[in-house]
């Protein structure tokens, strides 16, 4: 699988220089509001997409890091005006006879021009490999194969309608993608010839009028013609509830479905950049949705996600890294707290307890949360087990209550129905 392990971002908004080590699999941001964390996933967004927040251009102007512009404005020289985003892959394993090792590519976004600069850092693989010339130019021509091949989809914090139709339409160019692709095309350019022939009359004339030939025809982009994909839900057998008018959490929780989805079912390396997965959903949704990023999503596609939730906050495992992104000296800066399942800080639990406000208090009942999602679990097993009905309780004392009641009312509980 295609990998990134490192990030190294210059001048970008609230980023003034920083550098993520330790990039896994999965990798979560957290830390205060305000110190940058989203940055981070915009200045991904730039880098892959050419574009800062969801389907925003960048400008220099606005984007560059203010700090610089008044060093800059000291200097008195321009050209030190840029933004620079620099990443560092691993290469998937069909890539290694052309590309042997990690490589690194940034790109530089000047104030002058919009297009960035781009350089492949082949330089490394030289050193370590010993490339003559001639494979030099196959690795460089591998990765840029390669970058172009690569899928980045950033997911903001706030999904609104906008983001949601252009979710559902990388659904659909996958689904026409997959379909029989020949037999439609052949079907519309059937479609547009009828029509031309059905309205023959009007375009005879308006060609009188203005001695202008028509011709009527279907979008030719696919995409185009599904305008009205939809989805809709099913609820206790209420049909045709369509997706946008249920709650948000409800949406929400959809896009990593469908995310999960597109990305199976396509054969490009897919990079996520997820801003807060789990805004608008209660605490059982946000649990299993954390497990699912741990153990489904990021063995398909390499998630980094920013998230305030104890549930992702505390993941750990191989593969995965959890970052604290803060602020020092007025300047973004990211430690991290654990890698691989091992932590590199522990003091550095408390300072996110203070940054956090109610961190510590809520690690205690996410603990006691995971335990009784276990012992329900066995509950259940044991009810499955006993194959007949069963009366729960509370507890002890609740069990001796209604087996009194019982007696006082002359009602026959067999005792092996009754659990407490």
């Amino acid at each position: 699988m295609l990998n990134i392990e490192k990030i190294e971002i210059k001048y970008f908004r609230s980023i003034y220089n920083i550098t993520l080590k330790n990039v896994q699999r999965l990798t979560v941001i957290t830390g205060k509001n305000d110190v940058g964390k989203s940055n981070i996933i915009k200045a991904l967004n730039l880098f892959f997409e050419g574009k800062t927040d969801y389907e925003t251009l960048i400008d220099f102007q606005r984007d560059f890091n203010k700090e610089r512009l008044n060093e800059v404005k000291k200097e008195s020289v321009k050209g030190k005006q840029f933004i620079s985003i620099k990443i560092t892959f691993t290469p998937p394993k069909n890539y290694i006879k052309s590309i042997p090792g990690s490589f690194a590519v940034t790109k530089t976004w000047n104030r002058e021009s919009k297009e960035p600069s781009i350089k492949i850092n082949t330089e490394m693989l030289v050193r370590k490999y010993k490339l003559d010339k001639k494979k030099e130019k196959t690795a460089e021509r591998s990765i840029s194969k390669l970058l172009g091949r690569i899928r980045f989809t950033y997911v903001p914090a706030v999904k609104d309608r906008a983001f949601q139709s252009n979710i559902l339409g990388n659904l659909q160019d996958l689904l026409i993608e997959s379909s029989h692709t020949v037999d439609l095309k052949t079907a519309i350019d059937n479609l547009n010839d009828k029509m031309t022939t059905n309205i023959r009359i009007l375009q005879d004339e308006f060609k009188k009028a203005t001695n202008i030939q028509t011709k009527i025809n279907l979008p030719e982009e696919m995409r185009s013609i599904f305008q009205a994909f939809s989805v809709n839900t099913i609820d206790s057998g209420i049909d045709n509830i369509q997706l946008i008018q249920r709650g948000d959490g409800i949406q929400a929780r959809f896009v990593s479905s469908l995310l999960y989805y597109i990305t199976t079912h396509s054969n490009v390396p897919h990079i996520w950049g997820f801003e807060e997965p789990e805004n608008s959903l209660d605490y059982n949704f946000a649990v299993k949705l954390a497990e699912e990023f741990k153990n489904i999503y990021s063995s398909k596609a390499q998630i980094l996600c920013t998230s305030h939730a104890i549930p992702f906050i505390q993941l750990k495992g191989d593969k995965i890294t959890v970052m604290r992104v803060f602020k020092e000296d007025l300047r973004t800066k990211a430690t991290v707290i654990n890698c691989n399942n091992k932590t590199s800080d522990a003091s550095l639990i408390h300072v996110m307890g203070e940054e956090m406000g109610l961190y510590e208090m809520q690690k205690e009942y996410y603990e006691k949360y995971k335990i009784l999602m276990v012992e329900n679990e066995d509950i259940k097993s044991k009810l499955i087990q006993i194959n007949r009905d069963c009366l729960l309780v509370a507890g002890e004392t609740d069990k001796l209550y209604l087996q009194k009641a019982a007696e006082v009312f002359n009602l026959r509980i067999p005792r092996s129905l009754l659990r407490g």
